[in-house]
């Protein structure tokens, strides 16, 4: 894929805004992907994507006993896409047409709104596809869109994403897309407490992620409109425990180096031009490594996504820490690279990751960017709800491809 080539004469603040421009005007194309307008008879554009309504889609599909509601009063400044949802009184299922097999992004919109007496508020469900229980005992309760995003290998076929209302359901969008070629490979290196692995954890593939974290570490929060995947890139600066062990690097405005790999939407070019490092005063045990810690399930298994870019100096190497034990040494390059790990948390409800300097061979260290994705259950693993009587019918809705994937420059 073509590289932005950026000169070093231009202001951090004027390749901050090209970075952020290349981002809006183009996206990486595919001819597999679905995004679904629910309960809506109209398409939606949202930064360069075409969500279809489903009630007049120029693709099959067939409706049940299902309600297309629409809200009484959408805020001024909320988007489109939550102004419509599909609501489900029995269990429910979407069906989606799926022509190459590959690793998929899934993701499910969220936004309650009141419509004719009907608060969504209100609505408690389950959802779950290819055996995996995706959300359980699901309620909305913020007064701003809710999104939920998975990683899913998916045949050739159909895909089912089934709603079980103890309640009601609802969803006001779904976006599943095929992702770049080795996004997520079927092996990672596993952590000492991840039990019964041994250096390795193979099988990445067979398994379901959810997002919980992504953060650009260093920068400014990048929107979906500025990610060739449309996602969220959060701010680190709520996570450093020790702020002052931390400081920020100068904006990189030079050309990333090409790696031995192409790693093309794996994250935005704007997070391997920022990062933080290792004050080069601090003298205290507690202030040598940059420490951040995260909310997560207890005693769940994590995917966790690492974001170097050697652009600051001669850092050769330094340490990684999960949990305050060391994981891995870094080895450190001028060109995007990541590394991938496999967790366990503890009942801490917290995961704490650190970099800190290898006394052997260099005093500084750094971290440009981070995922953190959860297992998902499979359903056997999740309690069952209690019998839903006449809720046992099942209602499809088939679609087929749908929208427009433009490509940009990475």
């Amino acid at each position: 894929m073509e590289k932005l080539h950026i000169h070093n004469k231009m202001s951090p603040l004027f390749l901050l805004f090209i970075s952020l421009l290349s981002f809006s005007s183009a996206y990486s194309n595919t001819p597999f992907k679905h995004f679904i307008n629910c309960g809506s008879d109209s398409s939606v554009n949202v930064s360069g994507r075409t969500f279809v309504g489903d009630i007049n889609s120029n693709s099959s599909f067939t409706l049940g006993n299902s309600e297309a509601i629409y809200s009484s009063s959408p805020l001024p400044n909320t988007s489109s896409l939550y102004r419509a949802a599909r609501l489900f009184r029995q269990k429910s299922q979407f069906e989606l047409s799926i022509s190459q097999h590959g690793t998929y992004m899934v993701r499910l919109h969220f936004f309650a709104f009141e419509s004719q007496g009907i608060n969504l508020n209100n609505a408690l469900f389950d959802v779950s596809t290819l055996n995996f229980s995706l959300l359980s005992k699901f309620r909305v309760q913020n007064s701003f869109p809710v999104i939920k995003e998975f990683f899913l290998t998916i045949n050739v076929g159909k895909l089912g994403i089934q709603f079980s209302p103890s309640s009601f359901a609802f969803v006001n969008a779904i976006e599943v897309f095929l992702l770049p070629t080795n996004f997520i490979m079927d092996n990672a290196t596993a952590v000492p407490s991840v039990k019964n692995e041994k250096g390795s954890y193979y099988g990445l593939l067979s398994k379901a992620l959810q997002t919980i974290h992504r953060i650009n570490v260093g920068g400014p929060e990048i929107k979906e409109s500025n990610d060739s995947l449309w996602r969220n890139w959060m701010q680190d600066e709520g996570y450093v425990i020790y702020p002052t062990s931390a400081k920020t690097c100068a904006f990189y405005n030079g050309t990333l180096g090409e790696g031995p790999k192409p790693i093309s939407d794996i994250a935005p070019d704007l997070v391997y031009r920022t990062c933080k490092e290792v004050k080069d005063n601090s003298r205290e045990a507690d202030l040598q490594n940059i420490t951040w810690r995260f909310s997560v399930r207890k005693k769940t298994r994590h995917f966790v996504r690492f974001h170097f870019c050697n652009n600051i100096r001669a850092v050769f190497a330094f340490n990684l820490y999960i949990d305050g034990e060391k994981t891995k040494e870094i080895n450190t390059y001028d060109y995007p690279n990541i590394y991938d790990l496999v967790v366990d948390s503890d009942d801490s409800g917290h995961l704490k990751i650190s970099v800190g300097p290898n006394d052997h061979i260099d005093k500084q260290a750094y971290l440009n960017g981070l995922e953190i994705m959860e297992f998902v259950m499979n359903k056997s693993s999740v309690l069952a709800l209690p019998p839903e009587g006449q809720q046992n019918k099942s209602l499809f809705i088939i679609i087929g491809s749908v929208g427009e994937w433009l490509q940009f420059p990475f």
